[in-house]
């Protein structure tokens, strides 16, 4: 079964989304400092950040969120690909093939 002009421009509009979704995310990676630190009042010891904490950054967000729009887009195109009946006619009932 051939793939229509447009579903065929879907995927790749799906595609794009997911190279540039998955550029913007490795891209927008780098280690953050947001310079809090807490301390108690009656006791010497002062707590510095969290050790493995990420704080994501603008960046990170629109690339992830480009990148699960085209995963999303790239599905839905799976799916009508998968589930387009091919459409021929039936016999009629009691006649042989």
């Amino acid at each position: 079964m051939r793939s229509t002009p447009s579903l065929r421009r879907w995927s790749i509009a799906a595609a794009v989304l997911l190279v540039l979704g998955g550029c913007l995310t490795v891209v927008g990676l780098r280690a953050r400092s947001f310079g809090w630190f807490a301390y108690s009042p009656l006791s010497d010891e002062s707590f510095e950040g969290v050790t493995g904490l990420l704080v994501v950054g603008r960046a990170e967000a629109v690339g992830l969120a480009v990148l699960v729009l085209g995963l999303v887009l790239g599905g839905v195109c799976v799916g009508i690909r998968i589930g387009r009946r091919d459409v021929r006619p039936r016999p009629p009932a009691g006649t042989r093939d």
